[in-house]
């Protein structure tokens, strides 16, 4: 959760009817993030609470208080804003924040879909209904997209999008049918990660040991992705409660919310133990206790200084913290230890699709079966060669 829930109302000196929330998470400009509100009587005298948005997606006291008095306004004419919300089309800012807003009450980190939606979403269609959003300007959107950003960041941006606009349906919010749907023509961004890069144990090492030097708990966060699979956003958010010494059991918050277990070792379980931290403390954590945003900086100097990255271009071959994440993945498939099935389970994938990019590195795959065989079939002796000559047909004189 974005920390937002159970924080109480504060009231704004400057704007009657304007409230904020501090986050005890989220962060914004150095500072804990906003999330303003404001209150009204409806045209039938029902007090309102209403989430006008969080200051990290540039929502301002002054803005909070635009949107009050325009409500206020139409209260004012005999109009009542709830009501005509309901009665007219919704845009994607409203479903976007419902959308988030179950979310949060169902304790999933809502904190980077909101990020991504206020950068790469928002300005474009915060306000578009859903009879906007046609195939011809979702493609224009990623084409433009697609100039300034990696192709799975860009197909992140519209899968989100996707989810918003299922909820909306879901909700009744829109009516009609998802233009990036399985029945749609829009085409979503392909992806082409089978090369992407993994650590050798040499490479492995040297990092660890530079991550060692500059950051200790950095190094500590890296060892434990090498060994679970973990993502880094998963990894910021373990608390003291989510090691279960007894069983060697790691609990977490996976991609999605969802509450998942993974086996840790006894070295990686001694590194978390090591930290101390009581059930409700995250084990990694900024000097303020507050829960870390990123640590690209302090890895990638590592990462530089020893020379990994120097000369490749090509983003797919640079070993950047989510590396951990392939090397592990990639040394379970080549173990011979798993199916293609298992391994999904392991690296807790949701699509078959992505653990195929790992399959040619699974012992016995398809592909090492053909040769195996092929080379078989070369050590047998070859049979004499035997020609048939068909006998020649009696022609009549």
């Amino acid at each position: 959760m974005t920390g937002f829930m159970g924080k109480p109302k504060t009231k704004s000196r400057k704007f009657v009817g304007v409230y904020w929330r501090e986050s005890e998470e989220v962060r914004h400009q150095g500072r804990p993030d906003k999330i303003f509100w404001i209150s009204y009587r409806d045209a039938r005298g029902k007090f309102k609470w209403e989430r006008i948005g969080p200051a990290s997606q540039g929502i301002t006291e002054a803005f909070a208080h635009q949107k009050r008095t325009e409500r206020m306004n139409l209260i004012h004419l005999g109009e009542n804003p709830a009501v005509k919300k309901k009665s007219s089309q919704a845009v994607l800012d409203e479903v976007f924040e419902k959308y988030a807003e179950m979310g949060e009450l169902e304790g999933k980190h809502i904190a980077v879909e909101r990020s991504r939606y206020g950068k790469h979403l928002k300005p474009q269609f915060g306000t578009a209904t859903l009879a906007d959003l046609t195939e011809e300007a979702l493609t224009r959107h990623k084409a433009a997209c697609m100039k300034i950003m990696a192709p799975a960041s860009v197909k992140g941006v519209f899968a989100l999008l996707r989810r918003v606009i299922n909820f909306g349906l879901r909700k009744k919010m829109w009516a009609g049918s998802n233009p990036i749907g399985p029945t749609s023509d829009f085409k979503m961004p392909s992806v082409q990660n089978s090369g992407e890069r993994f650590l050798t144990e040499e490479e492995e090492a040297a990092l660890l040991d530079e991550l060692e030097k500059r950051s200790p708990m950095v190094r500590d966060m890296f060892l434990l992705a090498l060994r679970t699979g973990l993502r880094a956003t998963e990894i910021f958010g373990i608390r003291g409660r989510d090691v279960d010494v007894a069983t060697n059991t790691l609990f977490l918050n996976a991609k999605g919310g969802a509450r998942q277990s993974v086996f840790v070792d006894d070295e990686v379980l001694a590194t978390l133990t090591g930290y101390r931290r009581r059930p409700d403390e995250l084990i990694f954590r900024q000097d303020d206790g507050q829960r870390l945003k990123a640590i690209y900086d302090v890895f990638t100097r590592a990462c530089n200084a020893v020379g990994l990255n120097e000369g490749i271009t090509d983003k797919r071959q640079r070993v950047w913290f989510h590396t951990a994440r392939h090397t592990a993945i990639s040394r379970w498939a080549q173990s011979g230890d798993f199916t293609l099935l298992e391994l999904k389970e392991a690296a807790r994938h949701n699509r078959i699709e992505t653990t195929m990019r790992y399959a040619h590195l699974i012992p016995g795959s398809v592909r090492s079966k053909i040769e195996a065989f092929a080379k078989a079939k070369q050590k047998e002796p070859t049979p004499p060669l035997r020609l048939v000559v068909p006998k020649a047909k009696i022609q009549d004189q």
